[in-house]
Formats: structure tokens, C-alpha cells, sequence
């Protein structure tokens, strides 16, 4: 009976030791994950990490793994794509008019900057993305997370900004900019609206 009641508690423990062993703890799981994934971007192509299209603007939108295949994934990762790229849209224009700027003197540079941004801003949301294509597709072996590069052409940001300058002359009126200002700020806009169009030439 002793014999038997020892047999038994020596296969419980081994049936406890295998099961402890075999379940990875969270923080393992968790650092085995995040291998994975720099596994993933150091296996990716460069556009991954570093969207830059010629002559235009370049975002890249992921979409996870999904049983529903690349008929699912693809509209996800555009979506995200498109997402971002209205954020790497008002970062160009920004930096753009930031070189514009300095052949401007513009005398209440604070008040001036904070105005015009957000007047800028207001116009750069309202770009149709729907001229954005997709340009490269990469999917990661290792994770199954879909990459894909979406762009806009420099050209049609800058015909898509050049139609509302009404828009952005109301906006900055709005903002009781002075009229001085607001003339500075419409010469701000037709040179960086030229720099956009001179880097597709």
C-alpha cells in the first residue's frame, strides 16, 4: 500500500514538474515576442522603416495577421497607411514653410506661427487621400503582419493646398491676424506650394 501510495506521489510531481515546464512564464512569452518582431523589421525591406518615395510623400500602414486572408489584410493596412500619411503630409508642408518662412520677415513671428500652422493644418486635413496609391506590399514571415507603402504624389499636395487658398486666407482672418500678416502668410504659401512642385521636376 506505502509502496503504491509513493508510486503515485512521484508520478503526481513529475505531472506537476512537466506542466510548470512546459507553460512559458508571461514575461518570457512576452520577451519571446518582442524578439520576434525585431526579428520581423530586421528582416524587412528599408521602405519599412524608412518610407521615402520619390517625388512624393510615403507612409507605410500595417495590418496584423488575419485568417481571412490578403483580401482582408490588404484594406487594413491600406487604411492605416492612408492614416499616417496625412501626418507625414503636414510634417513636409511644415518643414517646407519653415524654409519658405525665411524669405519672409514677418514681424509678429509668435503670434504669426501659431495662426499660420493652424490654418495650414486645417487645409492639409481636408487633402483627398483617395489619390494616394499603394506602391510596395511586404509581408514578414516571421510574424505574418502585412506592411504596405502607401504615397501621394508632391504634386497633387500642392494642387490640393493651391485650391483652398480662399480657405486659408478666411482661416487666418479668422484668427484676427493683421493684414500685413495675412499677406505674409499667402507669400509663405506660394513658395513652399513652388518647393513642393519643384521636387518633381
Amino acid at each position: 500500500m506505502k509502496k503504491s501510495i509513493s508510486i503515485l506521489s512521484a508520478v503526481v510531481a513529475v505531472a506537476l514538474f512537466t506542466g510548470c515546464t512546459s507553460s512559458p512564464s508571461p514575461a518570457s512569452a512576452k520577451q519571446e515576442k518582442i524578439e520576434k518582431a525585431a526579428e520581423a523589421l530586421n528582416n524587412a525591406p528599408a521602405w519599412v522603416s524608412e518610407p521615402i518615395v520619390e517625388n512624393g510623400i510615403g507612409a507605410v500602414g500595417i495590418a496584423k495577421y488575419s485568417s481571412g486572408g490578403m483580401s482582408f489584410m490588404l484594406p487594413q493596412a491600406e487604411a492605416d497607411g492612408k492614416a499616417k500619411l496625412a501626418g507625414r503630409i503636414q510634417e513636409e508642408v511644415s518643414r517646407l514653410q519653415q524654409q519658405s518662412k525665411r524669405l519672409v520677415q514677418t514681424k509678429e513671428l509668435d503670434a504669426f506661427d501659431n495662426n499660420f500652422k493652424e490654418a495650414t493644418e486645417i487645409l492639409v486635413k481636408k487633402i483627398p487621400l483617395s489619390g494616394a496609391k499603394r506602391v510596395k506590399t511586404y509581408m514578414s514571415k516571421e510574424t505574418g503582419e502585412l506592411y504596405v507603402l502607401v504615397a501621394i504624389q508632391k504634386r497633387d499636395v500642392a494642387d490640393a493646398l493651391d485650391g483652398q487658398k480662399d480657405l486659408l486666407k478666411a482661416q487666418m482672418q479668422e484668427a484676427k491676424m493683421t493684414r500685413e500678416a495675412i499677406k505674409e502668410g499667402m507669400e509663405i504659401h506660394d513658395k513652399t506650394m513652388a518647393e513642393l512642385r519643384d521636387a518633381t521636376k
